[in-house]
């Protein structure tokens, strides 16, 4: 049985026990769709951003593939939502978790990376002039991130918990924990 590797459900463990701001459902355990509420006192903060991260065959060892759907106005961010941290190369080991990716990201939001830039205009006006950087942002986040939080807003109104709703949607005929 080709199966996915063993340590993608600790890693989903691990997630939901530290309860963080990302709600992760899933219809493959190699697969996960993930909307991130916007940081607070940031231009995303008004938004919820949905992300996907695959995991390769390979993963650990070689960093999951995480991209932004919803478009995202960013520095560290390209137009197809490719994320540029040094986490996801010269910094990665297979050592770091899915918590660390994502809070990685997540910090992203908070604080750009000017120097590790995927968007050389993006992160010229970030240091030039980071209040029109911020009115941007905010801008772009209320045209394409509302619609991401009214989803958020209504899973999170559902009947079950966060928690539950993750592993109803989990389909466990993939996972090969159980020798």
């Amino acid at each position: 049985m080709t199966g996915i590797p063993r340590n993608i459900l600790p890693q989903t463990i691990i997630l939901l026990l530290y309860c963080l701001k990302h709600l992760i459902p899933v219809s493959h355990s190699a697969f996960w769709k993930i909307l991130m509420q916007g940081p607070p006192d940031t231009p995303y903060e008004n938004g919820a951003f949905e992300l996907y991260c695959q995991f390769g065959a390979e993963y650990p060892v070689k960093p999951p593939l995480v991209r932004f759907v919803t478009p995202v106005y960013h520095c560290n961010v390209n137009s197809v939502g490719r994320i540029c941290h040094n986490l996801f190369d010269r910094n990665y080991s297979a050592h770091i978790t899915m918590k660390e990716v994502l809070d990685a990201v997540y910090g992203l939001l908070i604080v750009p990376e000017p120097e590790d830039l995927l968007d050389s205009v993006l992160a010229e006006e970030f240091l030039s002039s980071s209040k029109i950087y911020e009115q941007e942002a905010k801008s772009h986040s209320e045209q394409y991130a509302c619609n991401s939080m009214y989803y958020m807003e209504e899973v999170n109104a559902h009947i079950f918990p966060p928690f539950l709703y993750f592993f109803l949607y989990i389909d466990f005929t993939y996972l090969d924990v159980f020798p």
